[in-house]
């Protein structure tokens, strides 16, 4: 089976898989980056429908239609997917989700995508040892 990542010497990968970690398990280090926090900011603010600063329920459905897209889900939300949702991430049990919490979840999506797959194949297919 080929990979994306069979192109790459292993040496290399393995120094990408901790440059990524750090960077999707260190909050600091993606407020030090300006051009990540900026994406972020433009996508929260592209869900925050009335310009609140922050995103209700409402909104939320909107994000995780998206979401579900992106994951290959084809339904629509429900209300118990959105209680989820906030129960995950509405940290401050404010009933609303701000731009902290949306960070928090952007994060963990990136980290699902690009450091899961590529730990995946470095401990499957190239026998590394973390």
């Amino acid at each position: 089976m080929n990979s994306k990542f069979d192109q790459y010497d292993t040496e290399y990968l393995v120094q990408q898989f901790y440059k990524m970690k750090e960077i999707y398990e260190n909050d600091e280090a993606i407020a030090q980056d300006k051009g990540k926090l900026a994406t972020m900011r433009k996508a929260f603010d592209s869900y925050d429908k009335d310009h609140n600063g922050v995103l209700d329920r409402r909104e939320v459905v909107d994000l995780l239609t998206n979401h579900f897209k992106e994951q290959g889900i084809k339904r629509r939300p429900t209300k118990a997917d959105v209680d989820q949702f906030f129960d995950n991430l509405d940290e401050d049990h404010s009933g609303v989700i701000d731009f902290d919490e949306f960070k928090h979840f952007l994060i963990d999506n990136m980290r699902k995508k690009l450091l899961g797959p590529l730990e995946s194949y470095l401990t499957g297919q190239r026998g590394v040892k973390f």
